[in-house]
Parts: C-alpha cells; sequence; structure tokens
C-alpha cells in the first residue's frame, strides 16, 4: 500500500511540475496606463485573427524586472521608451522590434470631495490642502510615477509635500486610491480616467516631462514571435496608439475571469501534496529524531511561518530565478523558466504551507502511542517500515486536519505567490490575485463574486473534511 502511495504521490508532484505548455495564446505585458485601451485592442485582435491574447498589467518597472527573471511575455508595452531601451541593450527585447506606439499625458485629477476646488497643480501648497494627502504611482517602478515627482518637485522645491504624498504600486493604483477617498488628489494618466471624471482634470501643460512616449519591443525569447509581430503591426497600422492615447477611458466590461478559480485549485491541491509529504517527514524527523544542530533545524523548517510573505518571496526569486542555479538547471531539463510559471505558484505556496503541516505533525508524532512503537520495533519494524506502518496510522486525523490547513492557507497565498509568479491572466493569476486586480481597477462586483466563490469553496473544504464523531 505504502509503495502505491508513493507511486500516486510521485505522480501527481510530476503533474504539477511538468514542462510549461507551448501552445499558450500570446502573452502580453502592458503598462497599467494602457491597460483598458490595449485590453479592447486584443480582443479585437482575438476577433480577426483567432489568436488568443492573455493581457498581464501593471507598472512598468515591475514588468520589466518580471520579463528579466523569466516571465513568459511575448510582448512588451512600456509606459516610456527608456525602459524598453534598457531592455533590449541587456537582451531581453529584440532591438529592431522597438517602436513607439503611443504618447501618454501625465494631468492632476480630484475626485469629488471636501477638498477646496483646485485650479493648478500649485493650489497643492494652498494653507486649506495642507493637511491633503496626494496619490501618484511608485516613481521607483512607474514612469508616471517619477513624472509626478518631477511636478511635485518643481511644486514644492523645499520638500514641503513629500509627507503628504501616497504610493500606489502602479498609477492605475493612484486613481483608485484617490477614488474610494482615501486621497484628495492623484497624479495620473489621463488614459485611466473615465468620462466622469472629466471636470475635475486639470492639465499640466506648463510642466516639462508630463508628455510620455510609450514604446514596445518584442521578447527576445518569446515563443510566438510571429503572432507578437502581428499584434504589434496591428497597433501601429490601426487606429490604436489614438485610442490608447484617449483622453479618457470607456468602462471596463463587467466580465469575470474564472480561471484564476481553476488555477487556484491547482495550485492549492499540487502544494498541499507537497506539504503534506514533506511536511510528515520533517514532523516525523523533528519529534522522533535526536541530532546535532536540531533547534536550529526546526527554526529553519518553521522560518516561513514567521516570515513576512514579501521576504519569503524574494528569497524564493532569488532561488528559482533565471539567474539562480535551480532556474538554469530547470530550464535545461525543461526547456522552460520556472519563474513566473504555474510550477512557481506551486513552489510559493507549498513553502508557505510545510511549516504548518511540518509542526502540527510534529506534535501528533510526539504523543503517538509509545507501546505500538516499541512493539513494531520488536516485531522487526525499524526506518521507513516504521514510518509508513506504524507512525502514520497513528496520525490520521492530525494529518487530515493538516491537510486541510495547508489548503486553505495555499489558496490565500498572495504575497510569495506575486513575488515568484506573478499575475498572468490564464497562467499564474490565482483567485487572490485576480480579486486584488479587481479592486485596485474598480470593479468592486467582480471583486465580490469571486471572494464569495472562495468564500464558499473554503468553507465546504472545512465542512467535509471535519472528522465526525461517533
Amino acid at each position: 500500500m505504502s509503495r502505491i502511495a508513493l507511486l500516486i504521490v510521485t505522480c501527481l508532484f510530476a503533474l504539477a511540475c511538468g514542462p510549461e505548455d507551448r501552445g499558450r495564446p500570446l502573452t502580453v505585458a502592458a503598462a497599467s496606463s494602457v491597460a483598458d485601451a490595449v485590453g479592447a485592442i486584443a480582443r479585437e485582435f482575438e476577433r480577426e485573427t483567432g489568436n488568443a491574447v492573455d493581457l498581464t498589467t501593471g507598472s512598468t518597472g515591475v514588468l520589466a524586472l518580471q520579463l528579466r527573471e523569466g516571465a513568459p511575455f511575448d510582448l512588451f508595452l512600456g509606459a516610456d521608451s527608456e525602459t524598453a531601451e534598457r531592455l533590449a541593450s541587456d537582451g531581453f527585447l529584440d532591438p529592431e522590434s522597438l517602436a513607439v506606439y503611443t504618447t501618454g499625458e501625465l494631468v492632476l485629477w480630484q475626485p469629488e470631495n471636501d477638498a477646496p476646488p483646485l485650479s493648478g497643480a500649485a493650489g497643492l501648497m494652498a494653507p486649506q490642502w495642507a493637511d491633503r494627502r496626494i496619490a501618484i504611482a511608485n516613481p521607483e517602478t512607474a514612469p508616471y510615477g517619477r513624472a509626478a515627482l518631477r511636478v511635485v518637485e518643481r511644486i514644492a522645491p523645499t520638500g514641503a509635500l513629500a509627507s503628504r504624498l501616497v504610493y500606489a504600486g502602479d498609477v492605475k493604483s493612484a486613481w483608485q486610491i484617490a477614488a474610494s477617498g482615501n486621497a484628495d488628489a492623484a497624479f495620473v494618466a489621463i488614459s485611466v480616467l473615465r468620462p466622469e471624471d472629466e471636470p475635475r482634470v486639470l492639465r499640466l501643460n506648463e510642466y516639462e516631462g508630463t508628455r510620455i512616449a510609450h514604446t514596445m519591443g518584442i521578447a527576445a525569447n518569446s515563443l510566438h514571435p510571429e503572432t507578437a509581430e502581428r499584434f504589434a503591426a496591428h497597433l501601429r497600422a490601426s487606429d490604436a496608439a489614438r485610442r490608447i492615447a484617449a483622453d479618457f477611458r470607456a468602462p471596463a466590461l463587467a466580465t469575470i475571469d474564472w480561471r484564476p478559480v481553476w488555477i487556484s485549485i491547482h495550485v492549492s491541491v499540487a502544494a498541499t501534496v507537497l506539504a503534506v509529504v514533506l511536511g510528515s517527514l520533517l514532523g516525523w524527523m523533528l519529534a522522533q529524531r535526536r541530532f546535532p544542530g536540531q533547534r536550529l533545524f526546526e527554526a529553519a523548517v518553521l522560518l516561513p511561518l514567521v516570515l513576512p510573505p514579501t521576504v519569503l518571496g524574494y528569497f524564493l526569486l532569488v532561488a528559482i530565478g533565471a539567474d539562480s542555479a535551480i532556474g538554469r538547471l530547470w530550464e535545461a531539463l525543461f526547456g522552460a523558466p520556472l519563474a513566473f510559471t504555474v510550477n512557481a505558484a506551486i513552489v510559493a505556496a507549498s513553502v508557505a504551507t510545510i511549516p504548518i503541516v511540518a509542526r502540527q505533525l510534529a506534535a501528533a508524532f510526539s504523543i503517538s502511542d509509545p507501546e505500538v512503537t516499541e512493539a513494531a520495533r520488536l516485531a522487526g519494524a525499524s526506518g521507513w517500515n516504521l514510518f509508513w506502518h506504524v507512525h502514520l496510522p497513528q496520525i490520521r486525523a492530525p494529518l487530515v486536519a493538516a491537510a486541510t490547513i495547508a489548503f486553505a492557507r495555499a489558496m490565500g497565498d498572495f504575497g510569495t505567490t506575486l513575488m515568484v509568479a506573478g499575475s498572468l491572466p490564464g497562467r499564474t493569476q490565482t483567485a487572490s490575485l485576480a480579486i486584488y486586480d479587481y479592486i485596485v481597477t474598480g470593479r468592486d462586483h467582480e471583486a465580490m463574486v469571486l471572494v464569495v466563490l472562495v468564500s464558499i469553496l473554503a468553507l465546504v473544504t472545512l465542512v467535509v473534511t471535519q472528522p465526525r464523531e461517533n
């Protein structure tokens, strides 16, 4: 029986960690400032050509970092020219494919609130605005954030506005912060605003650098360079550039992508299997074995429980990234990177859940019946036979409980998965990541549907695995 169980586990591991499917859709990485327009253009491209397109959005700097770490992008649409040029010079984009596809504009937007109406950006220094907050995209990763920071420095050379700035992950998130009432104004790309936002938009024509050229390029390791070139040509040949740079975006279609739910289930099941197998072994070692350095070993096993998810994600990204020994070995074996794939999401969820299983089972192993163990030893059982036939049968209930918690933890993982797998729609975007994306883009209805669905799934999992009392 143990051999059959081991074979099943091995098959599940191979299924979960197999090479990536090369028949995947065209993957386009687009800056959040052009996400809505590019999404609409991608749907048109799909209808006209029959080629499926998956759109990944975020700040230009984050998308560039993901591309450097092996993210399977085919086409990169940045919100500036410098980032694409650096990627091309470093060998990540085809230099001959670089082209400006549109020009964006930075504006100052004030939502409907109780703050005094602004007549210009200089009004941010007025006494009535002394305690008001201003949202901007992170200047470290977002071109519009850098442009906004230059305008702020022109307005307040002494840094008087620095303490009132609220940094967002990207320019669309900056709009959402202000739209939700958590900031009183925002420096944003005009392309992320809605038609109803028009009356409260302030142009910044008197400041240099508020009009930003956007450059695109085909990834050097693209699996679909011909399709990527056709999509790029579609952008150049049609009125796409005008639509991307249009004054105001159209409302997003109220459609829900159900793929994140299935990806979450896939990742959670695979991560739970790995966590149960490895966590059982580690728990047994912690409970049954005494060896030098055991306290340090136990601390290392439990460390992921106390590390912030982004810190754990950073360690994993360094360990399995494109330039790491593990990443290079994986690519040599399977012909595709490990980072920013569904396999990386499984690794992230597994590492986050293994300590939970190990700790719970270590406690269960430590209180297992010593008489049964001793009797098995006298009968000649030792090593693996003792583990599989004596110890494991005694902890069935704790094992089911640990697996349930591991599954729930894997379903809800966010920060670690985002760091090592990204949020690639249809590929690595889990339900948690999709909910976040819906919220920051103002699609509260879609977010609520996924929240309710995931909550029901979690509740059903707990009910089904709840041990019944005799």
